[in-house]
């Protein structure tokens, strides 16, 4: 048992480590500029994370940039779609972009599937272990699926793409 809340404090923190930065939309302040982009649509990691294009309102701020909201929800990771879009940084620094969502849960209303995958993890388990570190990894999963609910989650910067072809400020 030990070796198994070993493992999902692993896994917990592996995921925390690769995940975006999760910010409180509310604290941010609202755009002073009314810029207007227009983006290409934006494919990364082979399709699985994509923003479509399309014309992006300056939103949000903070002290480094600017994040410009793109129409209905058009950031995709894998299957789920969000509403999103791009931030950029303030000159008189270079121009590196981020992508953003908003999460929303999607999370089911049960944990048969992470309580599936605990019990699989440890079979030769006695019942009463398999059934608690069931548990524990049903815990963490619903803990990580709604700990973000809400807030805007800005990825990392991702390397060789040219956002400067894809965005453009509309004039």
């Amino acid at each position: 048992m030990k070796a198994l809340a070993t493992s999902f404090v692993v896994i917990a923190l592996t995921a925390c480590a690769t995940a975006p930065d999760s910010l409180d939309a509310t604290k941010l302040a609202k755009a002073e500029q009314s810029a207007t982009l227009d983006v290409s649509p934006i494919s990364l990691r082979d399709g699985q994370i994509a923003l479509c294009g399309g014309e992006f309102k300056a939103e949000l701020e903070d002290t480094s940039g600017v994040f410009y909201r793109g129409p209905g929800n058009c950031f995709r990771v894998l299957n789920e779609t969000y509403p999103g879009g791009i931030y950029i940084t303030k000159p008189p620094a270079e121009a590196k972009y981020r992508l953003y969502y908003y999460k929303t849960s999607s999370a089911p209303s049960d944990a048969g599937p992470a309580v599936q995958v605990a019990q699989t993890a440890a079979p030769s388990a006695t019942p009463g272990v398999a059934g608690a570190g069931a548990g524990i990894g049903a815990g963490i999963v619903a803990y990580i699926q709604g700990m973000n609910d809400g807030k805007l989650m800005l990825l990392q910067p991702i390397d060789g793409v040219e956002y400067a072809r894809l965005v453009r400020v509309r004039k």
